[in-house]
């Protein structure tokens, strides 16, 4: 029996061969590859808790990233940008259902969304095949990040020839869901209100929040279990028996709990994670510092750049017209546009999300 010793490096090759994905660098490559891995795994796993799939993909990924370690970050984090995207489905199990988690997750339909330049994204699991577009139309397809995106051919109607492949159309609209415009004193008070009419609670064990007094550009560094000394209203989350975290909103008074408040939206239409992410945007707004992005802008292009995890709509938004880029110094994820469109973006930003301008030297980058 012959052994060959095959380097990681031409494993990831070959890999990326079979997903029909390319990458500017290895880690972009490595990135496309997991997330071929998770659409694959996901439809013969579904449907299953979404710390099964991570463990599947990364474990069967293990030794081809640098480290296990990373390769678990990477997965978790590709998990994260598919169900944004809508390629994978994330709901809440049936009472009936047995899982280490209330949510689970489902592979999405292949379907599209039309862009106006007359491309589409391309959104879903095509199942057994590896992309649900035909063997001519795959050299056209290009990520966006992980956003798959097709360009459109002169003269040709690809709304009507994603529809005869059996793809499904969505809206604009549907697909960005994206809320109406509030001013954040209002949609705050929402929250307080319904925070309010709960009934007195017992400490939780475990319950993390976040420090609106911490550096508002280091996210992590804003989550603390040590509550002595605060008072009020605050984003957190309380552990559970099985799977992540539960986010909610908590009441405070001289370090204790006092009431708390599972963030949940009528029909589960809105992730957990975007309504805590949202309403500390606008705790921070009410409070006097509010969240910022940063704005790298030269004669052509321009990047915005962000410091702490946004709703999943405003990131759909902002992948419509920009292009997501790699690590960015300093910032947690960054977004490149044409200087054009920056005043259309960052209006976005304030009006819906309450966003400042920080002020730049010398650059992002």
């Amino acid at each position: 029996m012959t052994v060959t010793i095959v380097r990681k490096e031409a494993l990831l090759d070959q890999l990326a061969q079979i997903f029909r994905v390319e990458g500017a660098d290895r880690t972009q490559l490595f990135r496309r590859v997991v997330a071929q891995a998770v659409r694959r795994a996901s439809y013969i796993l579904a449907p299953c808790a979404q710390s099964r799939l991570l463990g599947a993909v990364a474990g069967s990924l293990r030794g081809i990233g640098p480290s296990d370690e990373e390769v678990e970050h990477v997965v978790a984090d590709v998990i994260e940008h598919l169900i944004v995207f809508g390629d994978l489905l994330e709901m809440r199990s049936a009472d009936s259902d047995v899982w280490e988690s209330s949510y689970i997750l489902r592979p999405a339909p292949p379907a599209f969304i039309m862009r106006p330049d007359g491309g589409a994204f391309i959104v879903g699991v095509a199942g057994d095949d590896i992309s649900p577009l035909s063997s001519d139309l795959e050299p056209r397809l290009y990520h966006n990040g992980l956003l798959q995106v097709l360009r459109p051919a002169p003269d040709e109607d690809l709304r009507l020839i994603l529809s005869d492949l059996g793809l499904a159309e969505l809206k604009e609209s549907v697909w960005l869901r994206i809320p109406p415009a509030q001013d954040p004193a209002s949609y705050l008070k929402t929250w307080q209100d319904q925070l309010a009419s709960q009934s007195l609670a017992s400490s939780i064990d475990g319950l993390s929040v976040i420090d609106p007094g911490r550096p508002r550009h280091f996210y992590k560094g804003r989550w603390t279990m040590d509550l002595r000394g605060l008072n009020g209203t605050f984003v957190a989350r309380r552990p559970q028996t099985y799977g992540a975290p539960i986010w909610c909103l908590v009441q405070l008074g001289g370090g204790r709990l006092l009431k708390f408040l599972d963030f949940t939206s009528k029909g589960d239409r809105v992730r957990p994670s975007d309504i805590a992410w949202r309403v500390q945007l606008a705790l921070d707004a009410v409070g006097g510092a509010p969240q910022q992005f940063a704005l790298d802008q030269g004669a052509a292009d321009a990047v915005l750049s962000f410091f702490a995890p946004l709703p999943s709509w405003v990131e759909r938004r902002l992948a419509t017209s920009g292009t997501m880029l790699g690590k960015v110094v300093g910032a947690l994820f960054s977004f490149k546009f044409q200087t054009s469109d920056i005043a259309e973006q960052t209006k976005f930003l304030r009006e819906h999300v309450w966003l400042e301008e920080r002020t730049l030297r010398g650059g992002m980058t």
